[in-house]
């Protein structure tokens, strides 16, 4: 069911994160299904980062530097966290809010 894309990249871009409200426009079925969820280690600036389509199924999953407003999910267990989103599309509704909140 998931496919890496390259192209949901897009939803990490710095300039677009805090432009919108969560779910998204999927850049690449068009339906707004898309989220994004990152992780920042602890005393990091760097972590993980995942967008992904719950319609479409594309995905990435990218080491990176996380916004300094970011503040993880404590709902998330790290230990279920993986390159594919299958624990945090079950998730998406809180991280969704989660998201919101912080913007």
């Amino acid at each position: 069911m998931w496919q890496d894309s390259d192209l949901i990249l897009q939803l990490l871009d710095s300039r677009q994160l805090a432009s919108d409200h969560y779910p998204r426009t999927c850049p690449v079925c068009q339906h707004t299904s898309a989220h994004v969820y990152f992780h920042r280690f602890t005393n990091k600036r760097r972590g993980s980062g995942w967008a992904w389509c719950s319609d479409c199924g594309c995905y990435s999953h990218v080491s990176c530097s996380i916004p300094e407003w970011w503040k993880n999910l404590p709902l998330i267990d790290i230990g279920l966290l993986s390159a594919s989103p299958e624990y945090l599309e079950g998730m998406k509704e809180s991280i969704d809010h989660h998201f919101n909140a912080l913007l």
